[in-house]
């Protein structure tokens, strides 16, 4: 089995073994998981004003939508997904063009 393989294996596992649900979880979540308290707790850990040119990957992006929030944020922001789910990138939303998704699989 690859390091990929294995990751994958261990996301599925990690998931409760139901990626569908995972996915749907994540999607149901995300308002409530960056909520204020998270905004607050991002700004005292990440110094950036909102018009930072700079580049910002999320590891484990899921279907994208801290992506979302991050492009609110910092418009003129590169952004960078990496995931490699299927299940959590077949519930990917469309995407504004300037976030760019590297999908491993």
């Amino acid at each position: 089995m690859s390091t990929l393989e294995n990751t994958q294996a261990y996301l599925q596992r990690h998931h409760g073994g139901d990626g569908v649900l995972a996915a749907k979880r994540t999607l149901e979540s995300h308002q409530r998981n960056h909520d204020a308290l998270f905004q607050a707790f991002w700004n005292q850990h990440v110094s950036l004003n909102s018009d930072a040119e700079c580049h910002l990957i999320d590891l484990g992006c899921g279907p994208g939508l801290f992506l979302k929030d991050l492009q609110q944020h910092y418009p003129n922001a590169n952004l960078t997904g990496i995931e490699c789910a299927p299940y959590m990138l077949d519930h990917m939303d469309t995407l504004p063009n300037t976030i760019q998704i590297q999908v491993l699989i």
